[in-house]
């Protein structure tokens, strides 16, 4: 996945245009939308202080813009990377209850990783119970590690307690 596919669904989910975009950076009214355009298409990579304040304008994290250069629709990449996690011992591929293959983190892992996963579940979780809603949770994973609000780290707080109680 190119940083322009990051650009343009983050875009698209703030409502902007690429004109708007590239306006908020700073580029010229007569090429704003130009420029962003190219940077979608692939054609042209931002520099990192355009990156960073495309971040910014787009409130996510930048590094939600800089995903590894994995192409997720080519499965053999993606399994490769996968494959790649768990000889990290990240996780180990298992049955789940229902006989699906699933992701299963390794329990002694008591590296800060494993704690990722647990507020992501969590996240999940509140998202499932309708206590958040879809922006609140999209907010949270794309502005990681600092995108809970202080009302969802106080949920996330209280989740990991009724946990170890």
């Amino acid at each position: 996945m190119i940083i322009g596919d990051r650009i343009k669904r983050f875009r698209n989910r703030k409502g902007l245009t690429q004109k708007e975009l590239g306006e908020a950076i700073g580029f010229d009214n007569r090429t704003a939308d130009v420029r962003i355009a190219q940077y979608e298409k692939g054609t042209r990579n931002p520099k990192k202080k355009y990156t960073d304040k495309i971040a910014e304008i787009l409130n996510v994290n930048e590094r939600a813009l800089e995903i590894p250069e994995i192409d997720i629709s080519d499965y053999v990449s993606f399994f490769q990377f996968l494959f790649a996690l768990e000889d990290e011992n990240v996780f180990k591929v298992d049955e789940c209850e229902n006989g699906a293959p699933c992701l299963i983190l390794k329990k002694d892992d008591t590296s800060s990783r494993n704690y990722i996963f647990i507020d992501w579940l969590n996240m999940n979780k509140l998202l499932k119970s309708g206590e958040i809603t879809q922006e609140e949770y999209d907010n949270w994973r794309y502005k990681y590690p600092h995108g809970e609000s202080e009302e969802l780290h106080i949920k996330l707080k209280e989740m990991k307690k009724e946990l170890t109680d």
